[in-house]
C-alpha cells in the first residue's frame, strides 16, 4: 500500500469515528522531502489548512531551492522554490 493510500485510510477511518466538528481533512499536497533532512527523496503528505509559516531556505545550486514550511507546529523542509510550494498549497491539486 502507497504512503498516500495509508494516509487516505486513516483519515477516513478517522471521519468515520470522530464527532461531526471534528474532521480530517483529505485535502493534501505531497510535496518531496529536501535533501539533508530525515524525509529526504520521501513523498511528505501535508494539509494546507495545516500550514502556518512558510519561508524559503538559501540554495547553493539554482534548481535545488528548499522551503522550509512550519505544519501543525513542526518544521517541515521540502524541495522547491516559495512560489511552488505557495502554488501548490494554494490550489491543493499540486505535486512537486
Amino acid at each position: 500500500m502507497s504512503e498516500m493510500a495509508r494516509v487516505t485510510q486513516a483519515a477516513e477511518y478517522a471521519n468515520e469515528h470522530a464527532p461531526s466538528k471534528e474532521r480530517v481533512f483529505l485535502d493534501f499536497v505531497e510535496f518531496v522531502g529536501a535533501p539533508g533532512s530525515p524525509q529526504a527523496g520521501k513523498p511528505i503528505f501535508v494539509n494546507p489548512e495545516m500550514v502556518g509559516i512558510v519561508v524559503e531556505s538559501e540554495s547553493s545550486q539554482p534548481g535545488n531551492e528548499i522551503t522550509a514550511i512550519e505544519c501543525g507546529g513542526f518544521p517541515v523542509l521540502v524541495a522547491g522554490t516559495v512560489e511552488q510550494v505557495l502554488f501548490a498549497l494554494m490550489t491543493s491539486k499540486g505535486q512537486i
